[in-house]
């Protein structure tokens, strides 16, 4: 029979959900260093954001609603940067592209809340609501801007330099394309590849 997810067939039925959960396990070691350092700054430039805007708007919903608010707005911002590769290298050196999926990743997050606060509580969400998450996709804009887009260029230019932070890559083949491919990948300062 045919299956949707991508475990070892075996032969006992018990072994079945282990290598369910096996195959969907997210596997941290084989994640680069610097997309765990890009998540901790979505993370602070967020909560700079939310944060800033509920001081900025002088919000009067209690603590428990802000908070929910809070990891809603964080959670989906999050998540559809992962879904827009956000954490990709060739995005993140693009200031341009970046930018654009970056603000088309926070539009959908930002209506996402706004439409959970609309089911939660209409009245605060014409109270105060939209007001505080426009007030925080318009801070975390700018935030990620200076923070994130600008500097992201640079720091990885500055960390390929250094031999801070290299990858070993292994190229099969031996034609002219695979030379190709070499030699624009070492004249490529950015990247930061060991051929």
């Amino acid at each position: 029979t045919a299956r949707w997810w991508s475990a070892p067939r075996h032969d006992s039925c018990d072994s079945e959900p282990e290598s369910r959960l096996h195959s969907f396990r997210f596997d941290m070691a084989n994640q680069p260093t610097f997309k765990y350092a890009l998540l901790a700054l979505d993370v602070l430039i967020l909560s700079i954001a939310f944060w800033g805007s509920v001081q900025a708007t002088h919000a009067t919903a209690p603590l428990p609603l802000l908070g929910m608010l809070y990891v809603v707005l964080l959670v989906a911002n999050v998540f559809f940067f992962r879904l827009n590769d956000l954490y990709k290298r060739h995005i993140v050196v693009t200031r341009y592209r970046q930018l654009v999926r970056l603000a088309r990743s926070m539009l959908t997050g930002t209506a996402i809340t706004a439409v959970l606060i609309a089911f939660v509580s209409f009245r605060y969400l014409r109270a105060e609501g939209l007001e505080l998450v426009l007030t925080a996709f318009a801070l975390a804009l700018v935030l990620f801007v200076l923070l994130r887009v600008l500097p992201a260029k640079s720091v990885f230019y500055f960390l390929a330099q250094r031999n801070i932070y290299r990858s070993n890559l292994l190229i099969v083949g031996g034609g002219a394309a695979a030379r190709h491919v070499e030699q624009s990948l070492q004249s490529d300062d950015i990247q930061g590849f060991n051929i």
